[in-house]
């Protein structure tokens, strides 16, 4: 259950896959769950931030 704390990058966008595991997804003001199959991005310069919330290990494609 762990991910980076809230950022931002002021260059590029930041993209996942989710490719399994469920996550809590923080970008901006809106958070949302995703699941395996999920594709996401972070737009340049929108604070965001990404956690496993699952019970069970989980893995992402950035």
């Amino acid at each position: 259950q762990a991910g980076p704390p809230l950022h931002l990058h002021r260059r590029e966008d930041e993209s996942f896959y989710i490719l399994e595991g469920t996550f809590a997804f923080q970008i901006g003001d809106r958070t949302v769950t995703a699941t395996a199959g999920w594709f996401i991005t972070a737009p340049k310069g929108v604070p965001h931030s990404y956690k496993n919330i699952g019970t069970t290990p989980a893995r992402i494609v950035k």
